[in-house]
């Protein structure tokens, strides 16, 4: 009976042995090709990319050492055939990255939001609908507005039909490519707040507009010379948050008539398929709105108020049929509530 128990245990120590030692050559195996016997994880607090090999439900982060349960919005897809469409090398060891108008839009909303929160639930949320709109922290390095806007300003990322691109891609999209393909333009949110009084609308965002995120932000535009003009002792504003600080300061809120819109270019000439906003729905939410100005004609062509409402002279530096003094004297007479 000894001898049988002494022969059972020598050969479980044997068996025991093999399977450790496939084991160890089965990590081994796994630590040298990640990316293809691995989930990618991003960790929820620095976004750094983890290669993780078990399947318990959990990981530590490589970077900064957190340990946290993975959910499956922590799992990264595998996007390497979208990086080759938008990620187009230059003649250089440089690339770049590429967004269409609303893709840039809606990524600045989402980076304001991730700022603006220290839930971590709720960053995972927002990572995930940042990655459906082809932007990868990891990937850019950066996840701030401010940071985003540089890599605009720089070149690095290129906003569609506003960029012009110096270095031309491998693959780039010819000009007739381009005309043939109209990409969609979606307005800016609507400045406003429960004090408002008087709404402005425009038409839509120009390109200048939508690759900064402001509004009226083109050259030569005299909108926010005639804010200053009529609200700010003529001083002129230091930023784009003090201009806004101005507005509401004066119950004055700021929208577009037009929520998308399909534009080869930046005049309100040639838009097509245009989408209006919901503006009743808005009044509705904001009771105490009880005028309407239209910045120029255009506007107006889309939208009848039901309540009071001007039409006052564009601000647009296309309207050469009348001077500055003209201008600001009509915004004078339109802003008046009187």
């Amino acid at each position: 009976m000894l001898g049988f128990l002494i022969i059972g245990s020598v050969v479980g120590f044997f068996l025991f042995a093999y399977w450790l030692g496939k084991r160890t050559v089965q990590n081994e195996h796994n630590q040298e090709s990640p990316k293809r016997d691995s989930i990618s994880i991003s960790c929820p607090y620095c976004f750094h990319i983890n290669y993780v090999y078990t399947d318990d439900g959990y990981c530590t982060c490589e970077e900064c050492g957190a340990f946290f349960q993975i959910t499956d919005e922590d799992v990264l897809v595998d996007r390497i055939s979208d990086s080759n469409s938008r990620t187009m090398s230059t003649t250089n060891t440089e690339s770049q990255v590429f967004f269409t108008s609303q893709e840039y839009q809606a990524i600045i909303e989402l980076l304001k939001e991730l700022e603006s929160t220290d839930s971590p639930s709720l960053k995972k949320k927002i990572r995930n609908r940042l990655r459906s709109n082809h932007y990868y922290i990891s990937e850019l390095k950066t996840n701030t507005v401010k940071g985003f806007r540089d890599l605009v300003k720089s070149g690095k990322v290129i906003v569609e039909e506003y960029h012009t691109v110096k270095k031309k891609p491998a693959k780039a999209i010819t000009k007739q490519e381009k005309t043939q393909t109209p990409k969609d333009v979606l307005s800016f949110p609507p400045v406003v707040d429960e004090s408002s009084e008087i709404l402005v609308l425009g038409t839509v965002p120009g390109n200048v507009s939508l690759a900064t995120g402001e509004y009226y932000a083109q050259s030569g535009n005299l909108f926010w010379t005639i804010i200053q003009q009529l609200f700010n002792e003529g001083k002129p504003f230091s930023s784009y948050d003090e201009k806004i600080k101005c507005l509401k300061a004066n119950h004055i809120a700021l929208w577009d008539t037009l929520k998308a819109c399909d534009r080869k270019g930046s005049t309100d000439n040639v838009i097509q398929r245009e989408e209006l906003n919901d503006i009743d729905l808005f009044l509705k939410q904001h009771p105490r709105i009880r005028k309407i100005v239209f910045n120029g004609k255009k506007p107006s062509a889309y939208y009848q108020p039901s309540v009071l409402y001007a039409v006052a002279l564009s601000t647009s530096p296309a309207n050469r049929n009348f001077s500055d003094e003209q201008r600001i004297q009509s915004w004078k007479d339109c802003l008046s509530l009187t």
